[in-house]
């Protein structure tokens, strides 16, 4: 008993290092108040363990959509759409469980996140200064500006990258306490302290901002309202399709103890660890989160992101022949041309469509 216990708040704590550099990185690029943030990963967090998806698996892809709205539209309107997504998906839990993702499409969702999240996130690991919230605006504003990286903070961002992809390698028993993305980004801000030790007087993008609740506001558009609904909807039937995936930490990080799962009181135990740790840090180590540098999460979610591409199942679909060729290539192309929420909700019409017409030619 003293031993599940244990490994259950063992579960959890690691977790919360896991998913934290993740945050921060996203309430930078969002300009959203960190502690807002943590509110809104808390309330993923709990919805990861009653749906039986996984805690980190919520806050990977099911948030994105939500993070959108944030971005668009607000605070507000981000909390709406929050909880927004925790009434639909719980109706949806209690509904007889349909698949509602073809595993073609599945798998170009996340290269279509994992180069989403490349396009987008580049402008911090180099300091180029662009701004976009689509692909499309990204790169055309990267060819506007040209290559003009801060070379320090590139230093960070490279040492992040090579503990991403050495740590786990070396370290396979330690990566299970002490996650690679904790590591990634806590040598990077030992570093910083020695080379940039008065914070301002910094030569890099820091961490600082993350601690705002100046833009928060009561009020939106309709427009707003259409898209409270559009990020809901796509952050729920994401949470819906991987009720039957594996029950594990995603992207490399331990898997979760089968106890995790075998109760709701498990599940929910491992999540309270997780959050009490993620607040802990949030707010009380404001002094070192503030220091830390922003190149180095950028990596860190970039390459998050690129670990959980599906490639399995992209090789699987170009060797299928055309048809599930073209699904994959019509995925990932949709990007470019919609927004994330847009995006992922298109993916899943095509899912539905294609399904459908499988389902005729067998009849």
């Amino acid at each position: 008993m003293k031993s599940a216990l244990g490994k259950e708040i063992s579960y959890g704590f690691t977790a919360a290092l896991y998913s934290l550099p993740f945050a921060l990185y996203m309430s930078f690029t969002t300009g959203l108040d960190l502690r807002i943030m943590s509110v809104v990963y808390s309330v993923f967090a709990l919805l990861g363990v009653t749906l039986k998806v996984g805690l980190l698996l919520a806050q990977v892809y099911a948030f994105l959509p939500v993070l959108f709205v944030f971005v668009k539209f607000g605070i507000l309107p981000g909390l709406l759409c929050t909880a927004l997504t925790s009434v639909i998906s719980v109706i949806l839990f209690k509904l007889p469980y349909k698949k509602f993702l073809n595993t073609y499409v599945a798998a170009g969702i996340t290269i279509m996140l994992a180069f989403c999240a490349t396009a987008l996130f580049t402008t911090d690991y180099f300091g180029i200064g662009a701004g976009g919230g689509t692909v499309s605006e990204i790169l055309r504003a990267y060819r506007f500006l040209g290559f003009h990286p801060n070379w320090r903070g590139v230093l960070y961002g490279t040492v992040s990258l090579v503990i991403m992809i050495t740590y786990p390698r070396a370290f396979k028993k330690l990566k299970a306490r002490l996650p690679a993305p904790a590591i990634a980004v806590f040598v990077p801000y030992i570093l910083n302290l020695f080379l940039n030790p008065v914070p301002e007087m910094t030569y890099i993008n820091e961490s600082s901002c993350l601690y705002d609740l100046s833009d928060f506001s009561l009020s939106f558009s309709g427009k707003g309202v259409v898209y409270i609904v559009i990020g809901a909807l796509a952050s729920s039937l994401i949470l819906q399709t991987f009720r039957e995936k594996e029950k594990s930490l995603v992207f490399g990080a331990p898997k979760l103890h089968a106890v995790a799962y075998d109760t709701e009181k498990s599940g929910f135990l491992i999540a309270f660890v997780y959050i009490l740790v993620f607040f802990a840090a949030v707010f009380s180590l404001k002094t070192v989160i503030i220091r830390i540098p922003v190149h180095s999460l950028a990596v860190v979610s970039i390459v998050t992101a690129w670990q959980g591409v599906e490639w399995e199942n992209i090789a699987k679909a170009f060797r299928n022949g055309l048809a599930t060729w073209l699904l994959l290539v019509l995925t990932f192309s949709c990007i470019f041309i919609l927004d994330a929420s847009e995006a992922v909700l298109f993916a899943f019409l095509i899912s539905i469509i294609y399904n459908g017409v499988l389902l005729w030619l067998k009849k």
